[in-house]
C-alpha cells in the first residue's frame, strides 16, 4: 500500500507544533471551535501557522471548525495562514462546496458515524471535499474524543477521494487497526491523531508523536 500519512491534531502551542511539523508529520489541525478544549484564538492561529510554514513548508496546515456561519468568513480566510478548512459538523454537501466557493479553500470534511448506514452519506460528499474524514459520533462532541470507529463498518467501503481514519488513534493501536482496515480490502489516506499523542488537551506528547509516526512508517 502508499505510504500513509499523518496528521496531528489540535495543537495550540506555536513553537511545539514546529517541533512537530520537523518530526515530518503531513498534516497539522488546529480548532477554531470555541467549545472545545483545544480552541485557539484566531491571532495566537496566525502565530502558530507562521511558526509551522518556518520549520516546515511542505506540512498541510489544516484548519478545523463546526458549522460556520457567514459572520465568521473573515476569521476563516486562508490570509490567516492555513491552507485546507476541515468541516466537523453538520455541514451538507452545499454547505461544503458555498464555503469552498467563499473562501476559495480546498474542503476536508468529517463525518461522524453513528451506524454503518451513515456511510450512505459519503458519495455526496466527495463531490465537493478533497479529503475526507471517519470518525466515531459521539454525543455533544466533534472530534478529540479518544474514542474509535468500529472498523468492521467500514467492510465494503467506496469512496472515490482520499479518506483519514479518525478516533482514537495512536501508537498502540494504529498496526492493528490498518491491518484490519487492509483485511477489508481498503487502504486509507492516513491517520489522525489528536488526544492519543497528548499530554493534556492541546498539548501534545512530542514521544507518542515519534512512536506513532515510526508505526506508520514500517506499514
Amino acid at each position: 500500500m502508499a505510504q500513509l500519512k499523518l496528521k496531528i491534531c489540535g495543537l495550540t502551542i506555536a513553537s511545539q507544533a514546529a517541533a512537530v511539523a520537523q518530526l515530518g508529520v503531513d498534516a497539522i489541525g488546529v480548532i477554531a471551535v470555541k467549545n472545545s478544549p483545544r480552541f485557539l484564538v484566531a491571532n495566537k492561529r496566525t502565530e502558530l501557522w507562521k511558526a509551522v510554514a518556518a520549520a516546515k513548508p511542505q506540512v498541510q496546515r489544516v484548519l478545523v471548525v463546526v458549522n460556520p456561519n457567514d459572520s465568521e468568513l473573515d476569521q476563516l480566510s486562508p490570509k490567516a495562514g492555513h491552507q485546507y478548512l476541515q468541516l466537523h459538523g453538520e455541514e451538507t454537501p452545499e454547505r461544503c462546496y458555498e464555503l469552498k466557493q467563499q473562501l476559495g479553500l480546498p474542503i476536508w470534511k468529517a463525518l461522524r458515524l453513528r451506524q454503518k448506514n451513515d456511510l450512505g452519506q459519503l458519495q455526496a460528499f466527495t463531490e465537493v471535499a478533497e479529503k475526507i474524514l471517519l470518525e466515531p459520533w459521539v454525543p455533544d462532541q466533534h472530534g478529540g474524543t479518544g474514542k474509535s470507529l468500529p472498523l468492521e463498518w467500514l467492510s465494503g467501503l467506496n469512496v472515490s477521494c482520499p479518506w483519514w481514519l479518525a478516533g482514537g488513534m495512536g501508537s498502540n493501536n494504529a498496526a492493528s487497526a490498518i491491518e484490519e482496515l487492509v483485511g477489508l480490502g481498503l487502504e486509507p489516506y492516513g491517520i489522525d491523531a489528536s488526544s492519543s499523542v497528548e499530554d493534556s488537551p492541546g498539548i501534545k506528547n512530542i514521544n507518542e508523536v515519534k512512536n506513532l509516526l515510526t508505526i506508520i512508517s514500517t506499514i
